[in-house]
């Protein structure tokens, strides 16, 4: 896209993981076409006890 500019913040981050930990949806359906809003992204407990 000419005449953009595109940075990484940590804010964006810290964002991202409270819409996911919230259950909020990360795409716009009007805009991507899909069925319906759907959480992106998932949370996996860990296989074993870390040290």
């Amino acid at each position: 896209m000419p005449n953009s500019n595109t940075r990484s913040t940590p804010e964006g981050k810290n964002l991202w993981a409270i819409a996911l930990l919230n259950g909020l949806p990360g795409n716009l359906p009007s805009v991507t076409g899909a069925r319906e809003a759907t959480v992106i992204g998932v949370i996996f407990p860990a296989n074993r006890s870390i040290r």
